[in-house]
């Protein structure tokens, strides 16, 4: 493989100077940075990462880190930071957390010592990115981007959905269809729960009928149907049920079955998501598609402008970026059953 010093004897110029030439720095004269392109392709030079860090003190590597690769949400958020990235010639280092506070600070501590440029957390609204480890990142002069993170004590940049859009989206269609008695199921805490507090009261619907509850994720149908036996002991049978996230909705349409009931007959059910199994269900799910490809996008962009600026720490101006969200209609919902 051609080496920097042996394309700086080729073009008859310094290896400074090929690296000036390479990188479009302006100073380098067009006809010097013609030849020394032109050599690159035909001699197929790969420039050292390492040495151009060395040289010129930015690796172009940034920091993921994320509670989880699992999950076709977040692989899709992954895919949409990862090509942005690679289309400006960045790579990716990624660590997971397991919503873990001290695995969050080692994936930390490592980033720093890769001399990554910037780090994007993705905790999914669970956990608080610990102030701690902002403050070490902005210490090292290291950006800072969240998406969907849980309220943190420091101003950092984030990238999100609309919660509020989201309840607005989810109720509007289902008030539109008849539906009055719409329960919610999601998690006991964040803010999409508040979101559909504030439309409920809006519409004057029952908050009776918001059941936060960890029950619908743990992945054990026996838990979901018992809150749904729960659900409808303390407010009878609602004909429509919003759930936080599709695979929230598969576990109740499995629940709602279990009890002689039909989807969407008896009960409609709207997801969150637009996971790719959500088309594939009996009945597919109605769900609201949060564009995570966008998401992961919009962060790296966000990131590369505080890079750019060069001004990580907190004195600065937070940037909010919300990407909208997409109602998806399919064969879970219909007008409520007339008695």
């Amino acid at each position: 493989m051609t080496s920097i010093r042996q394309l700086a004897q080729l073009a008859g110029v310094s290896p400074m100077t090929v690296s000036r030439a390479l990188r479009g720095v302006p100073s380098v004269h067009p006809d010097i940075r013609a030849r020394v392109e032109a050599l690159a392709v035909a001699h197929h030079y790969r420039p050292n990462r390492l040495a151009e860090a060395i040289m010129t003190g930015k690796t172009r590597t940034i920091g993921l880190i994320l509670s989880s690769l699992q999950g076709d949400f977040t692989s899709r958020i992954l895919q949409g930071l990862v090509r942005e990235a690679n289309a400006d010639g960045y790579q990716i280092m990624i660590a997971e957390s397991f919503t873990d506070p001290t695995l969050i600070r080692t994936a930390v501590h490592t980033a720093i010592e890769q001399r990554v440029e910037g780090v994007v957390f993705y905790c999914n609204n669970i956990l608080a990115i610990p102030s701690i480890s902002i403050l070490e990142l902005w210490s090292h002069n290291i950006s800072v981007v969240a998406i969907d993170a849980a309220p943190c004590e420091l101003p950092i940049d984030l990238v999100g959905n609309d919660e509020m859009g989201i309840a607005q989206q989810a109720l509007d269609y289902l008030y539109r269809l008849g539906h009055r008695h719409i329960a919610y199921v999601g998690l006991p805490y964040g803010s999409r729960l508040a979101a559909y507090r504030t439309v409920y009261q809006q519409r004057g619907l029952s908050t009776d009928l918001l059941v936060g509850s960890l029950a619908a994720f743990t992945g054990n149908p026996d838990d979901v149907q018992q809150l749904y036996k729960a659900l409808i002991a303390r407010s009878g049978p609602p004909t429509a049920m919003i759930g936080f996230e599709d695979r929230v909705v598969l576990h109740l349409l499995r629940a709602v079955r279990q009890q002689g009931l039909r989807v969407p007959r008896d009960c409609s059910l709207l997801g969150c998501g637009n996971l790719e199994v959500s088309a594939f269900a009996d009945p597919p799910l109605t769900t609201i598609d949060q564009h995570p490809n966008e998401l992961g996008r919009a962060a790296f962009r966000l990131l590369l402008n505080r890079m750019q600026e060069g001004n990580p720490s907190h004195d600065r101006q937070v940037k909010t970026v919300l990407i909208p969200s997409e109602l998806i209609t399919r064969a879970s919902c219909a007008p409520p059953r007339i008695s």
